[in-house]
């Protein structure tokens, strides 16, 4: 089923010498049920592609569909709130909030969702630390936690509203294999529960668990 379309899409970079252009009409149609890899060397705008895709970086030309509906028509309040329930974010650098712990970690993304009931976040956010394994942890701080286990919570805060999309920049770009191989496992799950999960990795690694590969190049997004 298709969950998130690019049609033509463009970016471009203005310099005071010159414009960049980043994206060159890019199109893709990315479907639930898969894991997907975008790879390319640095500084060829993976990271830029991404952000377009969790609507979070506008477009220079080009339309961008996620459960049909375009996103250039809608508000920066309308994409917010579409954001916040269609698409989980996972970064290489995890972002938890220091002062909260793990199980107030999870919880954070629900507190702008009304469709949650406030009784219901700590057991939703329970359970998806269950899920990624680190149910001894709630009451953990990040700083208690190694980097795989933050990356876990990470996820689980990804999962808070139940998005259709995951999007993963450099996800295990700070772990070593073993919490690799973990992580990508957690993906491969979301994955069989028909998530559409898009991961971009310098990791070779990464293959053995993605559906498609794809690489960005020149501007230019192909499969390989």
């Amino acid at each position: 089923m298709k969950t998130l379309v690019l049609k033509e899409i463009e970016k471009n970079y203005e310099t005071k010498e010159k414009s960049i252009q980043v994206l060159k009409g890019v199109s893709y149609t990315f479907e639930k049920g898969k894991i997907y890899s975008i790879i390319g060397h640095s500084g060829s705008g993976k990271s830029t592609l991404l952000n377009i895709m969790g609507t979070l970086l506008s477009y220079d030309k080009g339309e961008l569909w996620i459960d049909g509906k375009e996103i250039k028509e809608m508000t920066e309040n309308e994409k917010a709130q579409f954001r916040n329930r269609k698409i989980g974010f996972v970064f290489q650098s995890y972002l938890l909030n220091g002062q909260l712990t793990a199980l107030e970690n999870v919880m954070v993304p629900m507190y702008i969702n009304k469709e949650i009931e406030t009784k219901d976040r700590k057991t939703i956010a329970t359970e998806l630390l269950k899920k990624v394994k680190m149910e001894k942890r709630l009451t953990h701080y990040p700083k208690a936690l190694s980097g795989g286990e933050q990356q876990r919570v990470a996820i689980a805060r990804a999962l808070a509203n139940n998005p259709d999309i995951i999007l993963a920049d450099e996800p295990t770009g700070n772990l070593d294999k073993k919490n690799e191989e973990m992580i990508l496992e957690i993906f491969k799950e979301l994955k069989k529960e028909g998530k559409c999960v898009i991961i971009v990795s310098h990791s070779d690694n990464i293959k053995k668990y993605t559906d498609v590969t794809l690489e960005l190049d020149d501007g230019e997004l192909e499969v390989v």
